[in-house]
């Protein structure tokens, strides 16, 4: 797959990965373990507990890059060199005893580098656990108040986090510190941190009470007790790509967002992003989902953020970066409205607001948001494609990126000269990623023989966050429909 390679992309990564740590200087170790094995017991306090390069940390990667320890920082990145590795990394500290301290605060340096997108960085966490054993999914995690800051110079000097503030019930015990850095196959961050200390103190930031405070996996996938959303999200992500699982496996949750619902398709299914507290964070992708009973869905109730449900069906992990439930290969098993109301950061934008044809022009609109003086466009026959070249990804002035996805189909996206733009056939996808909430993108299409190429009336366009996806969904038992030609494309953010 095509990758957009960026100069010198040394992503400074704010993650504690797990592997064997080794210190390339004689650095030494400012305190001893406490309890168990020797040191000071529960009670007296091991503060101020510093690490200059936190060579002494132990690295924990349960995919893609690992955390590279130095010998003046720690660095956590995603880019190899020519492609980006979907990553999880951790970074954990040795036990630290926060014994007899009334108050304690973490404080550190750091540099964060090649932030594309704003939400690139929730791919930088802090956390903290009474109960770690050397496992990072069963231990249990707090989430820390770490707010992630973008290098304001673009250059690699460290800058002062926010002080962080130790929540109060781990006080008196002994606790580890943890980092974890993610990124996707697509692009990644690069993450520096040094100079790290615990001190006795007050104030500080506290953790974030939107952000659910554990990602623990629980259930075993059976009727009588459902995956959670970690827990789904774990399997899928164990399978090969794009091989749906053997078994059917129940999975219950709190819906985040919908992004399509029954009422807005011809499939009789549903899109939507379900996690345990109804918050962004952990959540999995229920995709295309059937109704009640396995049926299609003709009427009924409507799936609202908020709402209460268990679905039951294969998973898949498709393209080995996307853990997600087979199309219309699960099914809702109970639906528990509550009104519309809970957590979720993404209203449903229905199609047949979101996709209009005018002429030659396609427009995809958020209708949920305000549109507002910024925007950026593109001129598609100025980006050097030779005549038929496939094409992958295209990244716009300002950083938005589009992708684009044949979807399965045998035909992909491609760019043609006579036309100067990009040919999407039935079923091809395009996905933009918008460095901001986008409220509208315009597509100037191509006409020819009094055609207009202006893609099929049954397509789709799903709103999540920064993303918009179309989807040039072909319903008939044979040809393609009406391919969607762009050659201009302007897209106007939101206020």
């Amino acid at each position: 797959m095509k990758k957009i390679l960026y100069s010198v992309m040394a992503i400074a990564a704010f993650t504690f990965s797990f592997t064997s740590l080794t210190s390339c200087e004689d650095v030494p170790a400012p305190y001893e373990i406490p309890g168990e094995n020797g040191g000071e017991t529960p009670g007296e306090s091991s503060l101020p507990y510093t690490d200059a390069n936190l060579s002494d940390w132990e690295t924990v990667t349960p995919k893609g890059a690992a955390w590279s320890l130095g010998s003046t920082y720690a660095k956590a990145t995603g880019y190899n060199g020519t492609a980006y590795d979907e990553t999880e990394a951790w970074l954990v500290s040795p036990k630290i005893n926060l014994g007899s301290a009334t108050g304690a605060v973490i404080n550190f340096d750091h540099v964060i580098r090649y932030v594309f997108n704003e939400s690139d960085l929730n791919n930088h966490e802090m956390y903290i656990s009474s109960d770690y054993s050397g496992d990072v999914k069963t231990a249990t995690w707090t989430k820390l108040g770490y707010k992630p800051v973008a290098s304001a110079t673009n250059t690699w000097d460290f800058y002062a986090a926010n002080t962080i503030a130790v929540p109060q019930e781990y006080l008196g015990k002994e606790v580890v510190v943890a980092f974890k850095f993610t990124c996707g196959s697509s692009n990644s961050t690069t993450w520096e941190i040094k100079n790290f200390s615990i001190t006795e103190g007050t104030g500080g930031d506290q953790p974030n009470p939107d952000q659910p405070s554990t990602g623990v996996a629980t259930g075993d996938g059976t009727q009588a007790n459902p995956f959670n959303s970690v827990a789904a999200n774990n399997y899928a992500s164990s399978l090969a790509a794009d091989v749906e699982s053997d078994k059917d496996v129940y999975i219950k949750g709190k819906v985040v967002s919908v992004t399509q619902n029954y009422a807005a398709t011809t499939y009789g299914t549903a899109t939507f992003y379900i996690s345990d507290d109804g918050k962004d964070a952990n959540k999995f992708c229920v995709y295309r989902a059937l109704y009640l009973n396995n049926e299609k869905y003709t009427s009924g109730t409507d799936i609202n953020v908020g709402d209460d449900v268990v679905v039951c069906g294969k998973v898949v992990n498709y393209k080995g970066n996307t853990p997600e439930t087979a199309t219309s290969k699960a099914y809702l098993v109970s639906l528990k409205s509550n009104g519309g109301t809970g957590g979720g950061d993404t209203p449903t934008t229905p199609v047949s607001d979101a996709l209009t044809i005018d002429g030659t022009t396609v427009t995809l609109a958020n209708t949920s948001a305000t549109e507002g003086t910024e925007s950026v466009s593109l001129d598609c026959s100025t980006l050097g494609y030779t005549n038929a070249q496939e094409v992958e990804t295209v990244k716009f002035s300002d950083g938005t990126t589009l992708t684009f996805d044949k979807n399965g189909e045998t035909n992909g996206p491609k760019y043609y000269t006579a036309t100067g733009g990009f040919r999407i056939y039935k079923n091809n996808k395009l996905t933009f990623a918008g460095v901001k909430k986008i409220a509208r993108i315009i597509l100037t299409c191509d006409s020819y023989n009094g055609v207009d190429y202006v893609g099929n009336n049954t397509a789709t366009v799903e709103i999540s966050g920064n993303n918009v996806i179309y989807t040039n969904v072909f319903t008939g038992t044979s040809g393609g429909g009406v391919q969607l030609r762009v050659k201009n494309i302007k897209i106007v953010y939101a206020k």
